[in-house]
């Protein structure tokens, strides 16, 4: 039986490839799974930015239909509707700079 053998630099050449393979794929596993996890926690915050964003369009909305509410009535009644917008507007803004600061 005979047997075929490589010559020395080719079979180091070939190791070295091998080893250059198996860091890169290791190094690939890595980065896919930082990309997953990064891909998850974006998602996680859109979705929590959704729900802040359904959150203000339906304060806006009853605020809204409380004035109208309010304006549909006396003229003491409109002026308090006034007022209230008035308070709920310093109030958004409020909220608003302690989320800045």
């Amino acid at each position: 039986m005979m047997r075929h053998s490589m010559p020395k630099h080719e079979s180091d050449h070939l190791k070295h490839k091998n080893d250059q393979l198996q860091t890169d794929l290791v190094e690939t596993r890595a980065a896919m799974l930082s990309y997953k996890n990064m891909n998850e926690t974006i998602s996680d915050q859109v979705k929590g930015l959704k729900l802040i964003l359904e959150r203000k369009k339906d304060e806006n909305e009853n605020l809204i239909n409380s004035i109208k509410e309010l304006s549909s009535q006396s003229e003491e009644h409109k002026r308090l509707s006034k007022l209230y917008l008035l308070v709920m507007l310093s109030r958004w803004q409020e909220a608003a700079v302690s989320k800045r600061y």
